[in-house]
């Protein structure tokens, strides 16, 4: 019975697909061929005589042309009739039927499009209004009513409705607005965008466009005159000296060519083929800088690392008994030491940005490779641009870069912010922990700029992030199953929990799991104990609303 009805579903699915398949076909079809016959259809088809028959049409229209005139229609007879009638009912808005149709198949085919009765009803009104409106006007056009023996410009179609109906109501000004917005509006109802979306999306797939188009003009130039150096280069003559240190990026471009040449100091950079390149920039060297190098302060065993205020009296909480409760020590905190990296790290480090570089030259993207951070758990590659690229283009090879450096994921800041490189972050094989005995020991969390800091981890450089819970109107803390929500829970009340005493802060812990919050029970921090069952936690959340009203 499953496997009937699993097989009743795959046949289902599959007679949509082919249903869908088949209607943009047809749609496509039908499309080209009305166009193929509206564009070689001329009166010289008149009158049309079908073969192997006596049939002989139109001939009233063919202004004394003999029937065996040449044909000239590329669809034959069938053509020459379709085309006729097409011009005759909407005269120049004519091409607007087969074209709309051609995308109509094209979206069905390859959009997946779906079409309901609202784009039909916009396709009649956009070929209408077309008609209507290349009716009324008087500027263009003028000469297809005697070319193609049609009633006008708009066919039999727009002069009815254009001339008759729009321009007996309105002057010709008018019927044009009129009649133009419903054209626009129907418009876009067939393509099934919005307007401004359509025009913004439009503009910038221009700009995108002429970028490229510039970007690779300008590399055709500059390739252009490496190769006219190359052969002026006279023999036995070198043609560059060699500069001395690595990654340099273009200073001029191709038009400043003449000028450059003049000057008798200019360095050249040859490569393997022996083509001169632009003088290079001074680029600083790479480095690697390994930001999980732990350096800790040096604080005595059982040391306490904050220093206890004494809290004003609390309207609503008693804090009797807590004056003199002492903060946790580090020495609770496990730590250990990490070990400088080996050579081999570095060397694997070094192989996976010239990976990097490589594949981006492949595309067609010049760069110089720059520093390398190893975080905890990815490290940043930076590379340098050359000069007239756009950072955009190296966002766009995401895929290619994971794909080369066989990563799951990666992360492309272009630029990062306050740098002039751009960032590839990839995951690290081994994810290294962070310590929340090395973040609590953090001038950032041990100073007193926040309220009440929060020891949330670090960032890729190595630098501890701390939040301030005070600064917060609201907290959340998401994401996927294993992604370590339940760590930085514990992490943010741990760090509470070693700043402050239960005379200075106190928590209402709900945990409809059972499991989770369990373990800080015994906390004195406790207004209530920790609430397990849902119908005790409206209680527990009164409790903190009355405070805040009270507040």
């Amino acid at each position: 019975m499953v496997r009937s009805r699993n097989k009743s579903k795959r046949k289902g699915a599959d007679e949509s697909r082919w249903s869908s398949e088949g209607m943009g076909i047809l749609f496509a079809g039908t499309g080209v061929l009305l166009l193929l016959s509206l564009i070689s259809y001329t009166p010289g088809d008149l009158p049309i005589k079908f073969p192997f028959t006596d049939w002989t049409l139109l001939g009233d229209f063919a202004l004394g042309m003999e029937a065996n005139h040449p044909r000239e229609n590329w669809i034959g007879p069938v053509g020459s009739l379709i085309g006729f009638g097409q011009i005759q009912l909407f005269g120049v808005a004519a091409y607007l039927l087969p074209l709309g149709l051609i995308w109509l198949g094209v979206a069905r085919l390859f959009l997946e499009a779906s079409f309901s009765i609202r784009t039909w009803i916009g396709f009649a009104i956009c070929l209408i209004s077309g008609a209507s409106l290349v009716a009324v006007q008087d500027s263009f056009f003028t000469s297809w009513q005697s070319t193609y023996l049609i009633a006008g410009t708009g066919g039999v179609i727009g002069e009815g409705l254009g001339i008759l109906v729009f321009k007996g109501l309105l002057n010709s000004l008018g019927s044009i607005i009129l009649l133009g917005m419903i054209y626009w509006l129907s418009f876009f109802t067939l393509l099934g965008a919005h307007p401004i979306k359509f025009v913004k999306e439009l503009c910038r797939w221009v700009v995108e466009k002429s970028g490229e188009i510039r970007e690779a003009w300008a590399a055709r130039a500059e390739e252009k005159s490496r190769s006219d150096r190359s052969r002026s280069t006279p023999e036995g003559k070198p043609a560059s000296r060699k500069k001395k240190g690595k990654n340099r990026k273009p200073l001029m471009e191709a038009d400043e060519e003449e000028q450059w040449e003049s000057e008798e100091e200019a360095d050249f950079e040859e490569d393997e083929e022996g083509q001169s390149h632009l003088p290079l920039q001074e680029l600083p060297e790479p480095q690697i800088i390994d930001a999980t190098q732990r350096i800790m302060p040096t604080i005595e065993a059982g040391a306490k690392p904050f220093e206890r205020k004494k809290p004003k009296q609390h309207a609503a909480l008693s804090t009797e008994g807590f004056e003199n409760y002492e903060l946790p020590g580090f020495d609770l905190l496990e730590y250990e030491e990490e070990d400088s990296p080996t050579e081999d790290n570095t060397d694997v480090l070094i192989a996976q940005q010239t990976k990097i570089v490589e594949t981006l030259k492949a595309f067609g993207v010049d760069v110089t490779a720059g520093d390398i951070t190893r975080g905890p758990t990815i490290t940043r590659y930076e590379v340098y641009p050359s000069v007239g690229l756009r950072v955009s283009r190296i966002a766009q090879l995401e895929p290619d870069l994971a794909r080369a450096t066989k990563a799951e994921q990666i992360n492309i800041l272009a630029p990062i912010p306050g740098k002039d490189t751009v960032g590839i972050e990839i995951a690290n094989d081994s994810r290294m922990p962070v310590a929340l005995r090395e973040l609590l020991q953090d001038d950032e969390f041990r100073s007193s700029k926040r309220k009440i800091p929060l020891a949330l981890g670090k960032d890729v450089y190595g630098k501890a992030v701390i939040g301030d819970l005070a600064a917060m109107p609201h907290l959340l803390v998401a994401g996927a199953t294993g992604s370590g929500k339940s760590v930085c829970i514990n992490s943010i009340i741990s760090s509470i929990l070693f700043k402050f005493g239960p005379d200075e802060l106190r928590f209402i812990m709900i945990d409809p799991k059972v499991v989770e919050m369990q373990i800080y029970s015994a906390l004195p921090h406790l207004v209530v104990p920790v609430v397990t069952d849902p119908r005790k936690v409206v209680g527990a959340l009164k409790w903190c609303v009355n405070e805040m009203e009270r507040r």
